[in-house]
């Protein structure tokens, strides 16, 4: 009985949607765009919700439409739930299919003085609907910036 239910979980797994935030160098007070990528596997996704978590003391990060999800009509809302966390909504008033692609860019600056270090920026609680309005598994993997060394000259 255990086999059956762990082959439809495995295999229930490889069909769950995905969310994955790109990495990138950024210098002191200039900002890095990094790509939001969505891989809707075997899902067909009208909508997305996720938090933005990161060090709000170092970076400012703000959230535009992608291209993926503008070509379906949609919009891009964000509200800071708290220094740190952005709330995202990607949705639109329709039934158009969100295809893989970029749907967000973070614009992410960072800010205050020069040091070798890499931040962190998660993606959490990420969760997505279908065009019926059932909820679809989403799993979120978030990205990082990191200062370079051109920020000295």
């Amino acid at each position: 009985m255990r086999a059956p239910l762990l082959l439809l979980f495995l295999a229930a797994s490889g069909l769950a949607a995905e969310l994955h935030l790109d990495s990138a160098p950024v210098a002191v007070n200039t900002s890095a765009a990094l790509s939001l990528h969505l891989e809707s596997g075997e899902s067909a996704l009208t909508g997305v919700q996720f938090d933005v978590e990161y060090d709000a003391s170092r970076l400012e990060v703000k959230l535009e439409i992608g291209p993926t999800a503008e070509a379906a009509v949609k919009v891009l809302q964000s509200n800071a739930l708290q220094p740190g966390k952005l709330r995202v909504l990607i949705y639109g008033f329709n039934r158009n299919r969100i295809g893989d692609g970029v749907v967000a860019i973070a614009r992410v600056t960072l800010k205050g003085t020069a040091e070798d270090q890499s931040y962190p920026i998660r993606i959490s609680a990420p969760v997505a609907t279908s065009a019926e309005g059932q909820a679809v598994p989403v799993t979120g993997t978030g990205g990082s910036v990191a200062t370079t060394r051109s920020e000295a000259r």
